[in-house]
């Protein structure tokens, strides 16, 4: 072989390398990309400020059967991950102003301890029209409203008679 031949040889297997090298770098640069897009959608899915608030009882009643009767809700919920494949999980924050009956019922059965929330934006409690809150909470409350399909809490305001959830299925 002469020179000139394996000059063009060694040229040919550089190019080739180089090819192979820049498609690798090729396919992880769209790896990454679908990654981020990903988990982007994701922080999307669990925004509550992008989320309207619903109006609409019947879903809150067919979740929450044991949920205290009430007058008016604003709740939000929306899926939580990739909804292309098996069930979809979703999370769900809302406010409900019950009866006078279902706030005392409250009151009397259930022994509440003041509690901070910090609303995550997007959920606000003034939705409801009320301007000042006082947050209790109770584990038993908790445990008979909420089904065992459902991980979160429940608040209870007894200045206003409200209740907060903040759930997701699971």
């Amino acid at each position: 072989m002469d020179m000139n031949s394996k000059i063009n040889r060694a040229k040919s297997v550089k190019a080739k390398k180089l090819l192979i090298i820049s498609a690798i770098i090729c396919v992880i640069i769209v790896f990454i990309a679908i990654q981020w897009r990903k988990q982007h959608n994701l922080e999307i899915d669990r925004n509550a400020e992008l989320v309207e608030y619903r109006l609409d009882s019947q879903p809150i009643k067919n979740n929450f059967p044991n949920l205290p009767a009430f007058e008016k809700c604003f709740w939000k919920s929306n899926t939580i991950g990739r909804t292309d494949f098996g069930p979809t999980n979703f999370w769900l924050k809302g406010f409900f102003i019950l009866n006078q009956e279902s706030q005392e019922m409250i009151s009397k059965q259930y022994e509440m301890k003041l509690s901070n929330i910090e609303f995550p934006a997007g959920i606000n409690p003034e939705i409801t029209g009320y301007q000042d809150f006082e947050w209790y909470s109770n584990k038993d409350f908790t445990v008979d409203v909420i089904a065992p399909s459902f991980l979160g809490n429940i608040y209870f305001d007894s200045i206003n008679g409200l209740i907060y959830i903040d759930v997701e299925n699971n």
